[in-house]
């Protein structure tokens, strides 16, 4: 029987896979969540909409930036994952895979 994940793992591990589409696509992975931070400002509480912010600094920096909030294990950047702009990145395919990968692994 799988060990259950706790939710930040499995956000961690959804965002290593967003990660690889950065690092294939930088252009369209980054534009994707530009678009997606407007949406997301609507109606944010003041901690996500805090999030929001350094997530728009760290697109601002560049992909390197934006890698490294993404697949960090530093505690801030697992903070900066609870409200992400990546949700749409990700195609179902994929995001299965990613939790199914993840679920093989901590069994």
């Amino acid at each position: 029987m799988p060990h259950p994940t706790s939710e930040d793992d499995q956000t961690l591990q959804l965002h290593r896979a967003v990660a690889a589409r950065l690092v294939a696509d930088p252009s369209g992975v980054l534009a994707s969540a530009a678009d997606n931070l407007a949406a997301l400002r609507t109606g944010a509480d003041p901690a996500a909409s805090a999030r929001l912010d350094r997530w728009a600094a760290a697109l601002s920096a560049g992909p390197e930036a934006v890698l490294d909030a993404l697949i960090s294990r530093d505690p801030s950047a697992a903070d900066l994952r609870r409200t992400s702009p990546f949700a749409a990145v990700l195609p179902d395919a994929e995001r299965r895979a990613a939790l199914a990968t993840l679920a093989s692994t901590s069994a």
